[in-house]
């Protein structure tokens, strides 16, 4: 990685990537939101049944897991 900076990102990269996982890590560390485990080569875990069309945020995550300025 030394010297080729296409090995790494940005500064201002890292500290946005940070601000958008804090928060699903705080959710899995509380039990607000399960973590899903599947065996390793598989094609992950089943869908999630719901009615048609796409979910609202706010319904995939527990209210508490979701940070105030998503709203």
């Amino acid at each position: 990685m030394r010297g080729d900076p296409a090995l790494s990102i940005r500064g201002d990269e890292a500290e946005q990537a940070w601000r958008v996982l804090t928060p699903v890590l705080d959710a899995w560390e509380r039990d607000l939101v399960p973590m899903q485990e599947y065996p390793a080569g598989s094609d992950g875990p089943p869908p999630r049944p719901h009615e048609g069309g796409q979910r609202p945020r706010s319904a995939l995550l527990h209210p508490e897991a979701t940070p105030d300025d998503a709203a």
